[in-house]
């Protein structure tokens, strides 16, 4: 009988995991941070018209993700059991998932430019908006092959080159955004159109970079195969699309009650939605965190299914969870204390800072919880468990926090703070059922192995 380990054991492991996987996350977020930073020295008017073509881009963008999520649970487990050549079959049918993903979320991209004239946003904002977003679209393609190469690898425990990939995107795009949106270097000033074109450029480098490292890495490339890539294995065609398209549809909904809150803020006016813009980037970085976590309890949670260890599958997912309520408590703090000085980092005019200030000080209040539901999600998808997460996030955020967010923000008279008291409201209800859905699995899983060494 395997050692039971003990807590701080679990959330050593945790860390070593979680802490390159976050800095990739936050690599992810930080090109969506890093435009919009350096898109607000021109102004409101091209910061607001960022988030909005940033916020329908992510609705399209998401379903390509949330496929991609599905890779590493499944490899995760195939590699605890030992099957190798199962993990090379996930990662040919999962690469032509993905590929065909991609071109079809790239033309849905360019669809969904016409949603920007139904939303009835500030009228100054539109033709840069549509412009940013079309451009945002090209780049889903690199992005989600980026991706599917990196939760691959991850499912291996292997999670360096995923950091290191996504820190030279990031690097590229700064650098890049540098030379468009300002125009230097003897380029012509682009503003927003140059972000996306930086964007675009990064994340396609971006892919080549873990793309060329897997395939040639000597101690990787054993597990990469391109034999048969068209030729695909209904049975593992079907546990892909099992949890990617409930993992996809999950962070639709999440993703949309967001983008809902902007358009909701941009009918209240331009100020408010570049705020909420602000508030929510800054927010954003602490949940990358979360999700590192989330995505290091997928890894071990997974590894361990495929031992049979469940025990320590368990213990995995709670500790991941005890980690990120003391990091989004810390988060908390420094967001109520720092809530008048964070946004000054985007933005300078002081209508807008003064509104951020005060969205700000609501996004202390629903850190905690925020940082619970991310990592609940993770535990679970480790399970292959996707379909109950996504009806509890539609619950949270379609039933609650939208619903919720337009009745308090627009018939109880508190406007834009009503929104977001929706948003944390939502963000709870997802937290605790998501949590209880863990436990219970987990439990049953505990009973069930318990009857059969009886």
């Amino acid at each position: 009988m395997l050692a039971k380990k003990s807590y701080p054991a679990h959330f050593s492991e945790t860390l070593f995991l979680a802490l390159p996987i976050i800095a990739g996350q936050l690599g992810h977020v930080l090109i969506s941070i890093v435009d919009n930073a350096m898109v607000g020295q021109l102004g409101s008017t091209q910061l607001a018209a960022a988030g909005l073509a940033n916020s329908i881009f992510f609705l399209v963008f998401i379903f390509s993700i949330g496929l991609t999520l599905a890779i590493t649970p499944l490899t995760g487990e195939a590699f605890g059991a030992g099957d190798f050549e199962k993990c090379k079959t996930i990662f040919k049918n999962g690469l032509m998932i993905n590929l065909f993903a991609g071109i079809l979320f790239t033309f849905l991209g360019f669809g969904s430019v016409f949603l920007i004239d139904l939303l009835d946003q500030p009228e100054e904002i539109r033709e840069p908006a549509k412009a940013y977003l079309v451009i945002l679209s090209l780049s889903i393609l690199p992005g989600t092959l980026f991706l599917h190469f990196k939760q691959y690898i991850e499912g291996f425990g292997k999670v360096i080159p995923g950091m290191v990939g996504m820190g030279i995107t990031v690097l590229v795009n700064v650098f890049l955004n540098w030379v468009f949106i300002y125009g230097n270097l003897g380029m012509p000033t682009l503003g927003l159109i140059g972000a996306g074109f930086g964007t675009l450029i990064a994340r396609t480098v971006g892919f080549f970079v873990i793309a060329g490292w897997a395939i040639q890495s000597k101690s990787f490339g054993t597990y990469i195969s391109f034999t048969d890539l068209f030729k695909p294995v209904k049975k593992v065609i079907h546990e892909i699309l099992e949890v990617g398209m409930p993992s996809s549809i999950q962070y639709f909904f999440e993703v949309g009650a967001f983008s809902g809150a902007l358009i909701m803020m941009g009918w209240i006016g331009k100020n408010e939605s570049a705020a909420h813009n602000v508030a929510i980037h800054l927010a954003s970085i602490t949940f990358m965190v979360a999700t590192g976590l989330s995505a290091a309890a997928t890894i071990r949670v997974s590894q361990a299914k495929g031992r049979g260890e469940v025990r320590t599958l368990r213990r995995a997912g709670f500790a991941a969870i005890i980690l990120g309520i003391a990091f989004m408590f810390i988060s908390a703090l420094v967001f109520w204390f720092g809530k008048s000085l964070l946004p000054s980092f985007y933005i300078h005019e002081p209508e807008v800072l003064k509104i951020a200030s005060v969205l700000m000080g609501i996004a202390a209040f629903f850190q905690i919880s925020d940082g619970i539901q991310a990592i609940g999600v993770g535990a679970l998808r480790g399970l292959s468990d996707a379909k109950v997460p996504a009806l509890i996030t539609f619950l949270a955020y379609w039933v609650i926090g939208l619903p919720g967010g337009y009745y308090l923000g627009f018939h109880a008279g508190l406007g834009m703070n009503g929104i977001w008291y929706a948003l944390s409201l939502s963000l709870t209800f997802s937290a605790f059922f998501l949590t209880w859905r863990f436990h219970f699995l987990t439990r049953k899983l505990m009973r069930d192995t318990t009857q059969r060494i009886a």
